[in-house]
């Protein structure tokens, strides 16, 4: 398994990478008094959507 780093933050795996893009869209739809769920498909390692509520 792969991991992504960024500089001097701790390695992360695929899934832990993309959870966190998950987590980002879900913060933008609480932002917008949205019901806080955000969704990145992926496939071969690569994001084709994200979207959130």
């Amino acid at each position: 398994m792969r991991y992504v780093t960024f500089g001097d933050e701790p390695a992360l795996s695929p899934d832990e990478f993309f959870m966190n893009e998950a987590l980002k869209e879900a913060k933008l739809a609480l932002a917008e008094d949205e019901i806080p769920i955000g969704a990145v498909v992926v496939c071969r390692a690569r994001s084709l959507v994200k979207a959130i509520t």
